[in-house]
């Protein structure tokens, strides 16, 4: 049964109508992302003093690196934050972030990739690459997460991976990932009448931004159609009032043994991020696939 918190959330979520930005196309939607894409979020201050957080600036993106100076880690996540992959990392990401340092003693990257609509799938790979390739030192002790656009980056990246015959992470988790640009699963129109957060309007934009020069159907862009088979252990969560839940069980029962998968009831998108009796159960469950 879901949970009375749960049903609050969802209610405040529609009456401040937290949805409205996806439901924006066009120029309008431009002009939103321009001064939405100024309000970026830091570590809290008690961050900064719990743990070593150094910025690296030496590519065009910032890249946070926080360790606990006080429990040496033995594993480090690259973590890529959610935003439709046109909003930056927020505080919701930053307290995730700090109970995954706390809670399961890693060591966590965050790349602040680019975004668009100035930049495009593409840009992000190549952006991805170079840290996977220089800054990691040991990409088959590393974990790639990451929630809702993040994790549908995380997905495209192993397609990447897998391409250039490279070396794969030793895990990729997935929270609320978007796995199919196209859009066209006629379940997720009833699935977007309980929906609070998330809309397709303002994706099918969003499809078109990233895309660049490749199809939509490009498993680059919709990993729903790429080959996960001999890549690496790979765990999808994903909740049934979610609009990238339809595509994702799609891609599920298509090969089930290419993925763990964690699906919740009821559940809307990145719900783990939240404060919600059901998110400690998926917490417990990522802090374990972390230890």
């Amino acid at each position: 049964m879901e949970s009375m918190q749960s049903k609050a959330i969802k209610t405040l979520a529609k009456i401040f109508k937290i949805n409205n930005i996806w439901l924006k196309q066009g120029q309008e939607l431009k002009t939103l992302l321009q001064k939405k894409q100024e309000d970026i979020g830091f570590p809290t201050k008690k961050m900064f003093k719990n743990y070593d957080i150094q910025i690296n600036v030496q590519y065009k993106n910032p890249i946070y690196l926080l360790r606990s100076e006080l429990n040496p880690a033995k594993k480090t996540v690259l973590y890529l934050p959610g935003g439709g992959f046109v909003l930056p990392i927020s505080p919701l990401h930053w307290s995730f972030i700090d109970t995954m340092i706390k809670e399961a003693n890693v060591d966590v990257i965050v790349p602040l990739y680019p975004l668009a609509p100035k930049h495009t799938m593409d840009d992000i790979m190549r952006y991805l690459l170079n840290i996977y390739e220089n800054i990691v030192n040991n990409q088959e002790k590393l974990i790639i997460m990451g929630d809702s656009a993040g994790g549908t980056i995380a997905l495209s990246f192993i397609q990447l991976l897998k391409k250039q015959q490279a070396v794969f992470p030793k895990k990729v988790i997935a929270i609320s990932p978007l796995v199919d640009f196209e859009l066209k699963n006629p379940e997720i129109l009833t699935v977007q009448k309980l929906d609070p957060i998330s809309a397709t309007p303002a994706l099918k934009d969003i499809g078109k931004w990233m895309a660049g020069n490749h199809s939509l159907s490009d498993a680059l862009l919709s990993p729903i159609n790429g080959d996960f088979a001999q890549t690496t252990n790979i765990t999808i969560f994903s909740g049934t009032a979610d609009i990238t839940n339809p595509d994702t069980r799609k891609m599920i029962q298509h090969a089930p043994e290419n993925f763990n998968y964690h699906e919740y009831p009821d559940m809307m998108h990145i719900f783990p991020l939240f404060p919600l009796p059901e998110a400690k159960k998926a917490k417990k469950q990522i802090i374990a696939l972390l230890k």
